[in-house]
């Protein structure tokens, strides 16, 4: 039988109310992208590796945290540099609810007496972030229920350092999105600065866009850096990636022509191996900030 625990939240919800101001309230679920991060506790957790990312994040977002403990997930999963000895899931659990009460974000998990694909994505709902490390086994199986559900996933490397440097792909297939907004939001939670490339069909086509962006730009104080990438694959954009230092790549699901191109789904081609950057993919429309002046 599977172990749910869900005092976590309402402790933490409690204490953010007695001591606002330290830590930002949670969002309104409909003006956030994610309501939780829903995070595949592996071998690292809860020091290293993704967990230890993911509460930071969740703090600057505003939203809790979600463990999932999996047998095969905490075996397997960051077996090179993790805790020795191991950590036993009382400890892992008692340490991952100590963190989460040091930074003030709300806190709950899920023991799973087996390993069930079916049962993360069971858990995996709506305006959830799933992050888990790269070597989970059943990765393709939770890429293939994202391509059916249309949810996020952040898959991170191991050994994983934090977000440094951010590529944010623009792909053309909403013209008018506030792309400094997007940037100014997805800054403010990874604390990175940015580069985005602009994919087109011609480099006529990707000027134009870019000159679009510019403008949006110009008034702020992001730095941002930008390149341009004609018809685009995926192994030259994790190129881009690895040669522009990106730690971190954002994409968000397209039903823009171009990806037809690519023999599977974008985020299972663009999934890293261990020297690689981290991939957010983000359900179509999830980054459609729209410009009001347009």
């Amino acid at each position: 039988m599977d172990w749910e625990h869900h005092g976590g939240d309402r402790h933490a919800a409690q204490r953010l109310q007695r001591e606002g101001g330290h830590s930002k309230p949670p969002v309104e679920e409909e003006t956030t992208i994610f309501r939780r991060l829903l995070v595949l506790m592996d071998g690292l957790a809860p020091e290293k590796g993704c967990f230890s990312h993911a509460v930071g994040w969740a703090r600057r977002m505003g939203v809790p945290v979600h463990g999932i403990f999996s047998p095969e997930a905490s075996l397997r999963n960051g077996a090179a540099h993790a805790q020795t000895p191991p950590l036993t899931l009382t400890e892992q659990i008692t340490q991952a609810s100590r963190m989460c009460d040091r930074q003030q974000v709300s806190w709950e998990f899920t023991a799973l007496a087996q390993h069930s694909t079916t049962s993360i994505c069971a858990r995996w709902q709506q305006k959830d972030l799933l992050i888990l490390n790269h070597r989970f086994a059943y990765l393709r199986e939770l890429i293939e229920a994202r391509s059916r559900q249309d949810q996020g996933l952040l898959v991170c490397p191991e050994p994983f350092e934090g977000v440094s440097r951010i590529l944010l792909l623009d792909q053309g297939d909403h013209p008018g999105k506030d792309w400094a907004e997007v940037a100014r939001q997805l800054q403010g939670w990874f604390q990175a600065d940015f580069v985005l490339l602009t994919l087109a069909s011609s480099e006529r086509a990707g000027k134009s866009r870019q000159e679009e962006i510019w403008k949006a730009f110009a008034p702020t104080s992001l730095h941002v850096e930008f390149d341009l990438l004609v018809a685009p694959i995926s192994e030259v954009v994790k190129k881009i990636a690895c040669w522009r230092r990106c730690s971190l790549v954002v994409l968000e699901k397209s039903s823009h022509s171009w990806w037809g191109r690519w023999r599977r789904d974008p985020a299972e081609e663009l999934v890293t191996n261990e020297a690689g950057p981290a991939l957010l993919a983000l359900p179509e429309g999830r980054l459609l900030l729209q410009n009001h002046g347009t």
